[in-house]
């Protein structure tokens, strides 16, 4: 080991070794938060270009949501999805909630990864 060098240079000269510099930037959440006269509430729309990607998003939303006992509100028009998201006994966003959301995001993603394939 060479100790003049940092360990993430090191490795990338003698294993080929890809890696991302530290510390790693969070992505901003593209989540709206909404507080009204009865509630806080997170909300996100996600638009679709096939109506069979539509209808797998919200199957595998409402499987999530049945699995972790934690139900969102879905609001469907055409070819979008609205999600609102938040913890009905509390009326307020909980961990449950940016979890969820968390999950949403990913699926989207997968799905538009696919689509583009």
């Amino acid at each position: 080991f060479d100790f003049t060098k940092s360990l993430n240079q090191t490795l990338s000269e003698n294993l080929n070794y890809d890696y991302v510099p530290v510390p790693i930037e969070p992505k901003e959440s593209s989540w709206e938060t909404i507080q009204d006269q009865n509630r806080t509430y997170m909300i996100k729309n996600y638009k679709f270009k096939s109506y069979k990607h539509l209808i797998y998003f919200v199957t595998e939303v409402l499987e999530y949501g049945n699995h972790k006992d934690h139900h969102p509100d879905l609001n469907l028009n055409k070819d979008e999805v609205s999600i609102v998201l938040y913890t009905h006994d509390l009326n307020d966003v909980t961990e449950s909630d940016i979890d969820f959301s968390r999950f949403a995001d990913d699926l989207y993603e997968e799905i538009n990864y696919i689509n583009e394939l």
